[in-house]
């Protein structure tokens, strides 16, 4: 099977190739590939900080940079390879500090500064940093992670000390950021350093994975996965817009925000945190045209109470990312009373792959078609199959997306675990690390044909371009082992008049072991909090008599605002209505739940489901649970 954007033996990919050996030939790190666009973008405004005012422009910004890492060099011994860890706040100086780590040769991590030191932790157990920048309040985590590591690691404050002496050697971060390398280093020749590894098996970056689906992992990120990323064959050029980043180099947003304002000459304005007042008020004073967030942060952006009383007219383009959109009707609200945005974008991608789908639309578009994530972008492969059975499927076809190509990630990286398995392997010398390999490959993670297991759910329709529909994870089995996807039962619930929105979560079966009982939260739109038998039968085109069978329920509702007897009503035909649309084993066998709202975790903008499992019967009443 073959179509003209290269959907081949059901393999999808995109027409474009990329120029692969001439980029190999070009650059000899990321840190190489970014000096470069500073040069070539060399007056072009780039970086603005927010909160301190700080402007750099291309050569600007190059010029801290070297000064950067030729201290790094001369104070630090900074050698290639050195992993870094900066447990500091999104800003101009964090920018600086992890590109002058790439120019001299090292790789950094980012850990969240407000974290407590457990976090900071588990991830220096996995990347064994042997340098720490963070703010000075927290500079006894290095003295800490020096003594559960065994080695030692060095700890550089963000901030000036209160209490800092005159020294010789570099106190803070300051005294990097100034330094004078045209006179004082010899290191200058040296920059930048070459990887001592081939470009796609040397490390760049450290990103964590969100955590949704278990413990947070370390997700490598090589040279050579970066420079392809942002090959001008992958990304729309972005000349002269401006973009608000409200997310660190650790997440995708943050990363593709920041690089990309080197890569192509725009301005990224930086700011600490997600704030609606702060962004907007970074919108009206630099004139700002697109803003990237996650779909928690957008939601509450344009939900504002305030929203009115900024000038936001600049913006053109937004880009809500991270979670399915389940504010259609307060997007619709926004676009109308901003006609000034006129493009969405919308993709797919991950920390594991960067992004391999875009997709660009009018709001209009967006609003009939949020799910549609676009197409293949160049450089990358994607194949759906069958999760039971491994076998390729076509278009229109639900199933797992396995995706390889150059920005996929090199493997998980873990240095304790491959520290463990070389002990078990041999006793001797484990503190050389030379033979350690810490990259995880193994069949959970890669198939046997180097394809990333994702874990997502999807289908390509047949003009080529991605839908995603939920986490294999999520799958229920249900009566007589029925597989059946919670958004299949949403899609069907969202679908009655009176729903705003709905989660459904598969509840373990207390009659059946192995199998799982479909349960809805359910939110109500506000104007049917009060709604009256009658009212309800005529926006449902359906009768609903007095005779009709009750459900049962138990709990105590603390969470619902509506009066029992409305909640049973609305229960009840929300049951009938999806009992009326699906099959005996697809059926909402867990129950139905009513909820003034469905919480939105704020560092996913997903919906909080480890919330709503947590739930008892102190909390919530069920209505026709046969769970138990």
């Amino acid at each position: 099977m073959m179509s003209s954007r290269g959907v081949k033996s059901r393999v999808w990919h995109a027409p474009e190739s990329l120029a692969l050996d001439e980029l190999k030939a070009k650059w000899s790190s990321f840190g190489h590939y970014l000096l470069e666009k500073m040069e070539t973008n060399g007056n072009k405004l780039m970086i603005t900080d927010f909160d301190s005012g700080r402007q750099y422009t291309g050569l600007q910004l190059k010029e801290k940079v070297l000064a950067v890492a030729c201290a790094l060099i001369d104070e630090y011994d900074f050698r290639p390879g050195t992993m870094v860890c900066l447990a500091c706040d999104n800003s101009d100086h964090m920018l600086i500090l992890a590109i002058a780590i790439l120019v001299a040769g090292g790789s950094f991590c980012c850990a969240y500064p407000k974290d407590p030191y457990t976090e900071l932790l588990y991830l220096a157990k996995k990347v064994e940093p042997r340098l720490l920048f963070c703010h000075s309040r927290n500079l006894n985590w290095a003295k800490q992670l020096s003594t559960d590591l065994g080695f030692e690691v060095v700890g550089v404050p963000m901030d000036e000390p209160a209490n800092k002496t005159d020294s010789s050697s570099p106190g803070w971060f300051g005294d990097l950021f100034d330094y004078d390398y045209r006179i004082k280093s010899k290191s200058i020749d040296k920059l930048p350093v070459p990887t001592v590894k081939p470009l796609d098996k040397q490390v760049a970056m450290i990103l964590m994975s969100s955590g949704t689906t278990g413990k947070p992992k370390a997700v490598s990120q090589s040279h050579w996965n970066c420079i392809v990323d942002f090959a001008p064959e992958r990304r729309a050029r972005s000349d002269n817009s401006s973009f608000v980043c409200v997310t660190s180099l650790d997440y995708v947003s943050g990363r593709s925000i920041m690089f990309g304002a080197i890569n192509h000459g725009y301005n990224a304005v930086l700011l600490k945190g997600s704030e609606s007042t702060s962004i907007l008020e970074a919108i009206e004073r630099h004139k700002l045209e697109v803003i990237y967030l996650g779909a928690a942060s957008f939601y509450a952006l344009i939900t504002y109470k305030h929203l009115d009383k900024y000038n936001i007219s600049s913006l053109k383009c937004v880009l809500p990312f991270g979670a399915k959109i389940l504010y259609l009707d307060a997007l619709r609200e926004f676009f109308s009373k901003h006609p000034h945005i006129v493009q969405v974008r919308q993709g797919y991608g991950a920390s594991e792959l960067s992004g391999i789908c875009m997709n660009t639309m009018t709001p209009q578009e967006y609003l009939l078609d949020c799910a549609n994530c676009g197409r293949i972008l160049p450089g990358s492969q994607a194949k759906v199959i069958d999760p039971d059975t491994g076998r390729l499927l076509g278009p229109n076809e639900q199933g797992l997306i396995c995706v390889r190509g150059e920005t996929v990630f090199p493997g998980y990286y873990d240095m304790e675990q491959a520290r463990r398995l070389k002990a078990d392997e041999q006793k001797n010398d484990l503190n050389d690390s030379e033979d350690l390999n810490p990259f995880i490959r193994d069949a959970s993670v890669f198939d046997s044909e180097g394809y990333y297991i994702t874990g997502d759910l999807v289908y390509f329709n047949d003009k080529e371009e991605l839908y995603v529909i939920g986490r294999y994870k999520e799958v229920m089995n249900c009566r007589c082992t029925k597989k059946v996807l919670p958004q299949e039962l949403e899609e069907v619930i969202e679908a009655h008049p009176v729903v705003s929105s709905v989660c459904v979560l598969g509840i373990q079966s207390k009659r059946e072991l192995g199998l799982h009982c479909p349960r809805a939260f359910v939110v109500v739109k506000p104007e049917f909090y009060d709604v009256s038998k009658e009212e309800l039968s005529s926006v449902n085109s359906r009768s609903l008599s007095d005779e009709s069978e009750q459900l049962e329920h138990v709990g105590e509702h603390k969470l619902c605002k509506m009066n029992t007897e409305r909640r049973r009503m609305i229960a009840e035909d929300i049951m009938e209505f999806v009992n009326a649309r699906v099959g005996w084993k697809k059926q909402l066998t867990g129950g139905v739940v009513i909820l003034d709202e469905i919480p939105i975790s704020r560092t996913t903008g997903k919906m909080n489901k480890n919330y709503l499992r947590a739930l008892d019967l102190d909390q919530i009443e069920i209505y026709g649970d046969r769970s138990t």
